[in-house]
């Protein structure tokens, strides 16, 4: 008998008899490929993708393939695979993000900013269909700020979400019973509503969090008017000309005014727009992008209670 019937022989009696089942991953992690998308030259900018939800949680994959890792570790990778590279001389952060939770969009901004001080380059953001929240916040960590013409900006806020099926599983006769080691242990509970306590404590959180916010734009946007910080502060997304009038955006353009800003101001007359793609497809363009990240409806920063 044939070694390879052998081995199909017994991997079948090992499912028929219900002893084992072998996981094979279908694919090999994808490998990281540097592609130019825009400019020529021997000096390199970075293009730093910032695109979809703000979260440390791993995106989905396919059974089988290997689950990519969450934007915050992505964007910590690109940033330590750039400062091994002498040649790259400024970064332009391309921004498509509703926002995310507070702890992974405060991460990746101060990542952003530690590679700006460190590097001693500068960081251009580019705006391009919405830097809600979360995504605005990573956009402070840059030196300036361009938003796409159609860009929404903005939304400078928190918010911690819950919900209140109490009133439909007592339709239902579902009672929840709970031991606890605290009163407002449970706060964030779908089964009951908020007692007055616990939403003093909710909005004591959203006051100090939001202050972390407003505490990061006053330091990177020193120019906003009084006048105008009442209404950047209600949280309202704006469009790119309210923006730019609001002083949240240095200029409306598209990435080649990012891309020709991070050269002026890195003092190259040249230069190679590259970004680092994984997997097979490497499209060549500025605005590809990973396949996994998926579009989310617009949102404030939250927290994740999960």
């Amino acid at each position: 008998m044939g070694r390879g019937r052998s081995v199909a022989l017994l991997a079948s009696a090992l499912l028929l008899g219900g002893c084992a089942v072998i996981r094979v991953p279908m694919a090999p992690e994808p490998r990281v490929r540097e592609v130019t998308v825009m400019g020529e030259g021997a000096d390199k900018v970075l293009l730093l993708e910032v695109s979809g939800v703000i979260s440390f949680r791993r995106p989905w994959a396919p059974p089988g393939f290997p689950r990519p890792a969450s934007l915050p570790a992505r964007v910590r990778a690109d940033l330590d695979r750039a400062r091994k590279d002498p040649a790259i001389r400024a970064v332009v952060v391309r921004i498509d993000s509703p926002g995310g939770t507070v702890t992974a969009s405060d991460v990746i901004h101060h990542e952003i900013r530690r590679f700006r001080e460190e590097r001693g380059v500068p960081v251009v953001a580019a705006i391009v269909e919405k830097g809600l929240s979360g995504g605005y916040y990573a956009a402070l960590a840059a030196d300036e700020i361009v938003a796409f013409p159609t860009a929404l900006v903005g939304s400078v806020g928190v918010f911690v979400a819950k919900f209140d099926a109490s009133g439909l599983l007592g339709k239902l006769g579902v009672r929840s019973e709970l031991t606890k080691s605290g009163a407002q242990k449970d706060i964030l509970s779908p089964l009951r509503p908020l007692t007055p306590t616990e939403r003093e404590t909710l909005e004591g959180i959203v006051r100090d969090l939001t202050a972390r916010f407003h505490e990061v734009l006053r330091a990177a946007r020193p120019r906003i008017t009084e006048e105008d910080w009442e209404r950047i502060t209600s949280a309202a997304p704006f469009t790119a000309s309210q923006a730019l009038e609001l002083r949240l955006v240095d200029r409306v353009g598209y990435l080649e005014d990012a891309f020709q800003a991070a050269l002026t101001r890195a003092g190259l007359e040249r230069a190679r727009l590259v970004a680092y793609r994984r997997g097979e497809a490497t499209d060549p363009t500025p605005y590809g992008m990973a396949p996994w990240l998926l579009p989310a409806a617009a949102g404030p920063l939250a927290l994740d209670p999960r």
